[in-house]
This record gives structure tokens, C-alpha cells and sequence, in this order.
């Protein structure tokens, strides 16, 4: 397969394991590599050639559909071209495959295990793929084809959303911003920490046990988002929990790591959360910061700005709890902040319902592909020719 690093000659853009992703190529991690003319000819993508990672994710997949004018593939990649005719193989069910292998946990008795696992050829040729009539292969590749257009248009139109979003923000949070009402001037900065119930604290140094009925949820960074939505993983057992729980009105901010700045506003849904050490807790005065208003100016450009400026070490990257004290903000009468917060919610509240439409898309394609995949449901097709 091509090597970036060895090749010399002409240059041209190639696909690495990376611009490989479930179902999708992007091109904007395509690199360029020098190539002989022999290099031209054997590595050249065609359209419908199928991709799969020989490293890292092991078995993810995706079908080149020219994306590019003009592109080849890396050694990290295998390519599948299937044969033409009725010998061939349809790629759609070919990707589908691979996905379902790769969440039932196939590939575990294929690869070679060494510091990162790796699928070699040999091992790959010898997976066993099912042998669909062409028919047959056909009709599933037309309802896989039908799901994926539904999960692609929710997902196009969730982040068609968050740009509005990301839009409004920009408009309200700036400091001559202008609000819903029309109202415009310039604000008045000040630190976070006048604006604050209390000085930020730290979360509790304790252990993670498993999420059982008799013990409250444990949130971690981990368990937080990049768009401040919390997953329930783990639970916390320790006498002095009580003393970290959420209350209403609070935020949480990961305070070192790579997720350094990222945040969650308490959703009394969620159910009773205690916070761990490596996130401080902020509980803004109601009376002049909405905490509402204050979660939604920790996803602008301005806020991450400051993070990456205040969170540089020498080692990992952290913000403490006096730093976030000092945080500036230019916050607007708490009249004029109540009413950003509400029309941000609106279109917050359109990409959760999008959001489960989107996760229900999801599931019925994963039971769909369980089904048709291991033969349980069979699809009816006409003048279907097994022999």
C-alpha cells in the first residue's frame, strides 16, 4: 500500500485511517503525497471502492463516491472493489456488514493484537461474508440506502440548528451585542466571581462504584458532552457526598485535561448528581446572572478564547477555581439576560426533539440491520434466482 513517508514524485491527495469514518469520508483529513506513476495506477480510488481501517477503529468503514476529482489510499487502509456482474457484491451491504461486525465484536478473532490492534489482509480475505442472491442484496442495499438518507437529513438539519444558534450567541454575547428586545449598548464587564453565590468549589476525591439504585450518580468529566449534555455511567459511594451534590441553578466546569472549560448546567432531571474533583462547581447569584444565561456564554467563541489562554501549563492544561473567579463576562441587566436565555431555549429545545428523532432513527436502523444481517427477516423480492 502507499507510504507518505517513503514515496518521491508527483503530488497527490490521499485518504488515511482518519478521513475514514462510519459510512462517511472526510476529505478535510485527505493529505498529499509524492507518487511515482506506478504508484498512479494502483492506488487510485474509483467510485464505489469500499474503505476499511486496518488499524485503530478496526473494521470502520466507508464508500469512496468521488468525493474528490482525483484521490488515492494509504497503507492504513484496505481497499474492497468488488467484482462486476452477477458475481459481484454489492458495496452498500458489504458497509453494513462490516458496521455489524464491528458492534457484535467479529473482529476480535481476526486481528493481531500488539500495542494497537491491526487486521491483517490474510486475516481479512478469511472472514466468512454471507452470500446473498443479487436480488436479495439489492433490496437491502435500497432500505439501508432509505435509513441513511433519514439519519443524514436530521443530522444536516441538527447542524443547521446549531449554527443559528452559534449565530445568536455571537449576536447576544458580544459586548455591544443586541438583544431579542432590539435593545442595544455597550455592557459592563465584570468577574465572574462578583457574580457568584459563593467562591467555586472543587468536587469529591472519590471512587466510581456502579450505577445501582441505592447510591447517587456520579458526574465526571467524562460524562459530560461538548454540548453540555450529561450520560449517567457510574455512581459514588462515600460518607461526605452529600456535601457535593447539585443543587439547582449550578454549573459544573471541567478544570484540567483536554476537557479543560467544558461545562453542564444541572438538570434536575437527571436525577441526584454528585460532582467529582476534577470539575468545580459554580451556583451564580439569580439576582443578577441567569444561570441559564451564563451556560449558553460558556459555548462562545469568547469564553474558549479565554480558556485556551488561561489554561496553559507546563503540563496538562487546567484552570482553578480563583482563575474562573476572574473570569470576565459582559453581562447585560438580568432582565435582558432572562430574555436571551428563553430564546435560546426555543431553538435548544427543537435540537433535543431533532436529537431523539435522531437517536430513534438510529436504534430502528441497528435493529433493522440485526434482522435483515443474520437472516432472522427476509426481504421479499421478485424473480429472485438463488442457484
Amino acid at each position: 500500500m502507499l507510504d507518505a513517508a517513503r514515496n518521491t514524485g508527483e503530488r497527490k491527495p490521499y485518504l488515511g485511517n482518519r478521513a475514514v469514518q462510519w459510512g462517511r469520508i472526510d476529505v478535510s483529513a485527505a493529505g498529499v503525497v509524492p507518487m511515482t506513476r506506478t504508484d498512479l495506477h494502483r492506488y487510485r480510488l474509483r467510485h464505489g471502492d469500499l474503505l476499511v481501517c486496518e488499524g485503530g477503529e478496526v473494521g470502520r468503514a466507508a464508500i469512496w463516491q468521488d468525493q474528490l476529482d482525483e484521490c488515492y489510499f494509504q497503507k492504513s487502509l484496505h481497499r474492497l472493489r468488488p467484482r462486476g456482474g452477477k458475481e459481484g457484491y454489492d458495496v452498500r451491504l458489504m458497509l453494513a456488514f462490516l458496521e455489524h461486525w464491528a458492534a457484535t465484536g467479529v473482529f476480535a478473532n481476526y486481528v493481531t493484537q500488539t500495542s494497537i490492534a491491526h487486521l491483517p489482509r490474510d486475516k481479512f480475505v478469511d472472514m466468512p461474508l454471507p452470500l446473498l442472491s443479487p436480488s436479495e442484496q439489492e433490496a437491502i442495499g435500497r432500505v439501508l440506502d432509505d435509513t441513511d438518507r433519514l439519519i443524514n437529513a436530521l443530522e444536516s438539519l441538527i447542524a443547521k440548528k446549531r449554527l443559528v444558534k452559534q449565530g445568536m450567541l455571537q449576536q447576544f454575547f458580544d459586548r455591544a451585542g443586541r438583544a431579542p428586545t432590539g435593545e442595544n449598548g455597550v455592557r459592563e464587564e465584570r468577574q465572574l466571581g462578583d457574580l457568584l453565590l459563593r467562591p467555586p468549589r472543587y468536587g469529591i476525591n472519590a471512587a466510581a462504584v456502579p450505577l445501582t439504585s441505592g447510591t447517587p450518580t456520579y458526574i465526571r468529566i467524562t460524562d459530560i458532552d461538548d454540548f453540555g449534555r450529561f450520560s449517567a455511567e457510574v455512581g459514588v459511594d462515600h460518607p461526605q457526598s452529600v456535601n457535593y451534590r447539585l443543587n439547582q441553578g449550578e454549573l459544573v466546569f471541567a478544570r484540567t485535561g483536554a476537557s479543560v472549560g467544558k461545562s453542564y448546567l444541572y438538570d434536575p432531571r437527571d436525577g441526584e448528581l454528585v460532582y467529582a474533583g476534577f470539575l468545580i462547581n459554580i451556583a451564580p447569584d439569580p439576582n443578577v446572572l441567569n444561570p441559564a444565561f451564563f451556560a449558553l456564554f460558556a459555548q462562545t467563541k469568547g469564553y474558549w478564547d479565554w480558556v485556551a489562554r488561561t489554561s496553559v501549563r507546563s503540563g496538562q492544561p487546567g484552570i482553578n477555581g480563583r482563575e474562573f473567579a476572574q473570569l470576565p463576562i459582559y453581562a447585560p441587566k438580568i432582565e435582558e439576560q432572562n430574555v436571551i436565555a428563553s430564546t435560546v431555549s426555543d431553538i435548544d429545545n427543537e435540537i433535543a426533539v431533532l436529537g431523539l428523532r435522531l437517536d430513534k432513527a438510529r436504534l430502528i436502523r441497528t435493529g433493522m440491520m440485526q434482522e435483515l444481517l443474520t437472516g432472522r427477516t427476509r426481504l421479499p423480492v421478485q424473480g429472485e434466482d438463488d442457484e
